[in-house]
């Protein structure tokens, strides 16, 4: 995953705020993927987690992912001397304060927003927990 256009092609490093403040509530699913602690998910993380929903929840329910990377990550190639200007764009990355919404599911049991959450919270970079709708946290724990 990556933005088709950016108004820059190179940008600075961003550090996530420490507590978000607008994308924490559960908006249009029954359960969401929410993170507990702050940093960095890039595309093809965001893109496995996206296969892992779909395989399990197939046609009979909905998901909604809530984050995008539009941030774009430079590194130099490995025995280059210093100097000589920034590196190429890499990959692209969302940054993500503790309290955002990464992900909703909608029409499936609890049970199964459950087993689901134990297979994500293992590809996640950061620490997440499973909540409703109603702002109960189910479980917690990375």
């Amino acid at each position: 995953m990556q933005p088709a256009r950016t108004k820059y092609r190179k940008f600075r490093k961003v550090i996530p705020a420490k507590i978000a403040t607008s994308g924490c509530d559960v908006s249009f699913g029954e359960y969401a993927i929410k993170a507990i602690s702050s940093g960095r998910v890039t595309g093809k993380q965001i893109e496995t987690i996206r296969r892992i929903l779909a395989k399990k929840i197939k046609k009979t329910g909905r998901v909604i992912i809530r984050i995008f990377p539009h941030l774009p990550v430079t590194q130099k190639p490995i025995g280059v001397r210093m100097g000589g200007g920034k590196g190429g764009v890499e990959f692209y990355v969302a940054s993500i304060a503790a309290g955002t919404v990464l992900f909703e599911v909608d029409g499936i049991s609890q049970e199964d927003a459950k087993e689901l959450f134990v297979q994500i919270k293992h590809k996640m970079p950061v620490e997440c927990s499973l909540v409703k709708r109603r702002f109960s946290a189910i479980s917690e724990g990375n």
